[in-house]
């Protein structure tokens, strides 16, 4: 498989990817996490121009509302289809990427090791880094995302995958590379 770029706009948002990408599909990725919207668009743009390689450039759509999610998509996509000479795909987290954990109740209840309440796991559906940052800190095992995903064990990790995004992103790769995708 030929080398892809996944552009992000944070290095949690790298790391949640780089644990719940399917191996075969992540093999083969060079992320680059930015620090914000503005930079990773940026380097995007950079990518796309000067880079035959595929990218997925991965950001936050801070929305759950369907015309907003859309118009911050379509021009993303604008920006950076005016210069390609490689296929590449936006895909917006909604509302933020922190979301992937948020899949499957059971799972997060077993990295916690505590039940949710009804009120943070509805509220998880709007904002759930910040959800995620309170259960993190509310639990001193573990307090920080790496050791939250190092918890993650494979049929976690199957849940989790089954995520509308981590299949856009793994289809995408798949399609415009050579790699087989079987399943684990």
């Amino acid at each position: 498989m030929k080398q892809a770029y996944i552009v992000t706009e944070s290095n949690d948002a790298a790391l949640l990817l780089k644990q719940l990408i399917p191996e075969r599909v992540s093999s083969t990725i060079k992320f680059i996490p930015r620090t914000d919207y503005n930079w990773a668009q940026s380097t995007a743009s950079t990518i796309v121009t000067t880079k035959q390689s595929p990218l997925v450039v991965v950001l936050d759509a801070h929305s759950v509302d369907p015309e907003m999610i859309n118009d911050r998509r379509v021009s993303n996509e604008e920006l950076l289809r005016f210069s390609a000479i490689a296929p590449f795909k936006v895909i917006l987290a909604v509302p933020e990427i922190e979301i992937l954990l948020f899949q499957d109740r059971e799972v997060v209840e077993e990295l916690f090791d505590q039940e949710i309440s009804e009120v943070d796991w509805a509220r998880a559906e709007f904002i759930p880094r910040t959800i995620l940052q309170k259960l993190l800190t509310a639990n001193s095992h573990p307090a920080t995302l790496e050791g939250l995903l190092d918890r993650l064990t494979p049929p976690m990790m199957a849940k989790l995958r089954n995520h509308p995004l981590l299949q856009e992103v793994t289809e995408f790769l798949v399609q415009v590379s050579d790699v087989q995708l079987v399943p684990a």
